[in-house]
C-alpha cells in the first residue's frame, strides 16, 4: 500500500446461537499514511442473516463464496472476503432481511447475483450512505423484487 488513504476489507462470520445459525458481515477499515499503516483497524457490522432469509439465501451464498474460492461455510469462525464479494454480500444482507415473502427474497437474491461488480459497489454505497441508506435499500428492493 502506497500513499495515503484507507484500506478496506470484509469478513464473514458464522455463529451458532440457541435460536440457530447466523451469518454476520463486517467491514474493516485501516488508515494508511505515507505507505504505512496507522492506528488500529475499525470494525463495523454491515448486517446479519438468520432465520428464513438465511435458509432462502444459503445455496446462493455457497455458490457465490465457492466461485470466489471460499469453501468453508460449515464451521463457526471468520472468513476474510475480497472487496467485490464483500460489497455484493453487503447489498444482499442489507436488502434481504426485512422481506417476509419467499418469492420476493428469491427475486432479490437472483438480482443481486446478476449485478456487475461496479453495480454492486454502487448499490453498497447507496445502501450504507448516512442519512439515505433506507431509501437506497428500498430502491434496490423495488428494482429487483418489486414492492
Amino acid at each position: 500500500m502506497m500513499g495515503n488513504g484507507t484500506a478496506r476489507w470484509f469478513e464473514l462470520a458464522l455463529r451458532e446461537r440457541r435460536t440457530g445459525r447466523e451469518l454476520v458481515l463486517w467491514q474493516w477499515e485501516r488508515r494508511v499514511e505515507n505507505g504505512r499503516v496507522v492506528g488500529r483497524p475499525k470494525r463495523q457490522r454491515v448486517g446479519v442473516l438468520a432465520g428464513r432469509p438465511l435458509v432462502v439465501a444459503e445455496n446462493d451464498l455457497r455458490h457465490l463464496l465457492g466461485r470466489n474460492g471460499v469453501q468453508e461455510l460449515e464451521r463457526s469462525g471468520r472468513l476474510e472476503l475480497t472487496e467485490p464479494l464483500g460489497a455484493r454480500l453487503g447489498v444482499l444482507f442489507l436488502t434481504l432481511r426485512p422481506l417476509r415473502r419467499v418469492e420476493r427474497m428469491v427475486r432479490l437474491i437472483e438480482g443481486v447475483r446478476k449485478l456487475a461488480d461496479e453495480e454492486a459497489y454502487y448499490w453498497y454505497a447507496q445502501c450504507t450512505m448516512p442519512g439515505r441508506a433506507a431509501k437506497g435499500r428500498r430502491a434496490l428492493r423495488i428494482l429487483l423484487a418489486g414492492e
